[in-house]
């Protein structure tokens, strides 16, 4: 640390050169390093002499580290906002403004009160005690209010509990509160002191019990969740809490292509009702996209357990669509539990393609080597090349370990029911030939890739997929979100505030995150593509998608695209 900042120092004139030269976030990291320079606190000392600074939304969003910005800056008054891709404001407003206390760190802070010599709170009871009553409440409280994922807490219940089992009053929890504060700083200091890192588990909980208490309860929900690692959650409803400092700013310009809703998104993070509400058309050629769904299947929740035929369905669409024509496609679910059982039914196999599989907890490493390979896939076949042999980490392998099944939400909020997933073997050629349906891989490496990826996942949204690297987007349901306590008292919660519940908190979200999968596909003048909703319910998103018509025969609908645009 001290060469760094001694180069930083004494080496200041080598860093002028950035306002010439201009290098990418990689190039000064890499030039910083190899001067032994911290490139973090190089690049804040380059901010003051800059016009245009590009920063992640913490920078802007996060009081902390806004401060941090303004004393590099100027005031805030004095700063035109930029928020590019704003879509995802709203929920990294809602995160920010949220905490959460798991089983895992109650865990932590009781390891940390025994090796501190267990303090005693409010004279009359140790830390480890008091966290142990902590654990024993919250595993109750998941037992009592959790259906499925989550459950809505009663208004000072866990207060209540924490009086009963300890016998005491609510003014002596705060005492017992204030000591664990007052230890959990001691303990950071002395961690500090000691050249440690200055973290304390014990602070960290009377902070978050601080918080519990004295939140809001109009723009918050006390939650309790389930699973492997349980947690109380203070959810914040109201993004406006933190993305309303937007409005402090000289001016901003808030945009995305799929910030639709406007007005929605406008209520939501808190501007004015006179902002300038924009939308400008693409400046791509109409005709490059063509957009349709077909009506005869649905991921809707009691459709699926009610029609036996439904996932067969989806099945012979798939298997029909991706054997029509060899491009590049992605094939995108609304979750990662009903992309397994597509995928455990054999659907990679009898597509006789090389298949690359997004997984879930995919590290952020992993997930670019996993679409390097689907590019040079696709690259390779665009050259004339034939392709490359995925591998079993991410793709090829028919049957793989694509996420922890069960791991998110079902297909629009329901169990899945025992479904058999049937369905016609898959063309392996543009001949129509039959494909081979064995144990095994059957991956033709001479036809173009598939990428199977789940709406909002990193493979869905923010990728770029230029030229011929993908030309089909295949949409399976629509990504309505699960309907926990959480998204149910969200919806109430817009439904009080500006009457429009569903449409804010349900429809518009779907919205924006079908365009985002239908948006990897024409990212230039001259890329081409087609996307095909298998979904009926996508007749309600015609004023969301552009272009949008219903097909009764996809298989026409494709070959008719790829002729009309001269790529048959």
């Amino acid at each position: 640390e001290d060469i760094a900042w001694n180069n930083l120092t004494f080496g200041r004139d080598g860093l002028e050169s950035a306002w010439e030269t201009l290098p990418t976030a990689e190039e000064f990291t890499g030039e910083c390093a190899s001067r032994g320079i911290c490139a973090y606190e190089a690049a804040k000392r380059l901010i003051p002499g800059a016009d245009v600074v590009v920063v992640p939304y913490n920078f802007a969003f996060h009081p902390f580290m806004r401060r941090r910005m303004e004393m590099l800056m100027g005031t805030l008054d004095s700063i035109v906002l930029v928020v590019d891709e704003a879509h995802n404001l709203p929920d990294f407003a809602r995160d920010l403004a949220s905490t959460t206390l798991t089983m895992a760190s109650l865990d932590r802070c009781e390891g940390e009160s025994r090796d501190w010599k267990d303090p005693l709170l409010a004279g009359r009871i140790t830390a480890s005690r008091f966290v142990a009553v902590l654990q024993e409440i919250l595993a109750d409280l998941v037992d009592e209010y959790v259906y499925e994922d989550d459950g809505a807490l009663p208004p000072y219940e866990v207060s209540t509990e924490l009086m009963s089992r300890l016998g005491v009053t609510s003014h002596v929890v705060g005492e017992i509160v204030t000591d664990l504060h007052r230890h959990g700083t001691a303990i950071r200091d002395a961690k500090r002191a000691s050249g440690r890192l200055p973290r304390s588990y014990l602070l960290n909980l009377a902070n978050f019990l601080i918080f519990w208490n004295e939140m809001m309860e109009e723009d918050y929900v006390q939650l309790v969740i389930g699973g492997p690692n349980p947690a109380i959650e203070a959810f914040c409803m109201n993004p406006a809490r933190i993305a309303g400092v937007a409005n402090a700013f000289h001016s901003s310009v808030h945009m995305s292509g799929t910030l639709r809703p406007l007005d929605e998104y406008r209520d939501s993070v808190g501007l004015p009702p006179d902002t300038t509400l924009l939308t400008v058309p693409s400046p791509f050629p109409p005709g490059n996209l063509q957009v349709a769904y077909v009506n005869d299947v649905t991921t809707r929740y009691e459709d699926i357990r009610f029609d036996g035929d439904n996932r067969a369905r989806i099945m012979r669409h798939l298997l029909a669509c991706l054997g029509a024509a060899d491009r590049s496609a992605a094939v995108f679910f609304p979750s990662y539990r009903l992309m397994n059982e597509f995928l455990d039914a054999g659907l990679a196999s009898r597509l006789g393609r090389p298949v690359f599989v997004e997984r879930r907890g995919m590290t952020q490493a992993e997930f670019a080597a996993l679409i390097g390979r689907f590019r040079r896939a696709s690259s390779s076949h665009a050259r004339g090349g034939v392709g490359v042999s995925p591998t079993t980490e991410g793709g090829g392998a028919p049957v793989e370990t694509c996420g922890d099944a069960g791991a998110d939400g079902e297909a629009d909020g329901g169990p899945s029911p025992e479904v058999g997933i049937g369905g016609p073997p898959a063309p392996t050629g543009r001949s129509g030939a039959p494909g081979r349906r064995t144990g095994g891989p059957t991956q033709d490496m001479g036809r173009r890739p598939v990428l199977f990826g789940v709406m909002g996942g990193r493979a869905g949204e923010g990728m770029d997929f230029p030229g011929e690297q993908l030309e089909m987007v295949i949409i399976v349901g629509l990504p309505y979100p699960k309907p926990t306590a959480r998204q149910r008292a969200l919806q109430h919660y817009y439904d009080l505030r500006f009457g429009r519940g569903w449409e804010y908190t349900v429809h518009a979200p779907a919205a924006r995150r079908v365009r985002q999968a239908i948006g990897r596909i024409v990212r230039s003048e001259t890329d081409r593509g087609m996307a095909l909703i298998l979904d009926r319910r996508a007749q309600h998103f015609g004023g969301d998608i552009p272009g949008l018509r219903m097909t009764a025969d996809p298989l026409a609908e494709i070959h008719g695209f790829w002729r009309d645009v001269g790529r048959a």
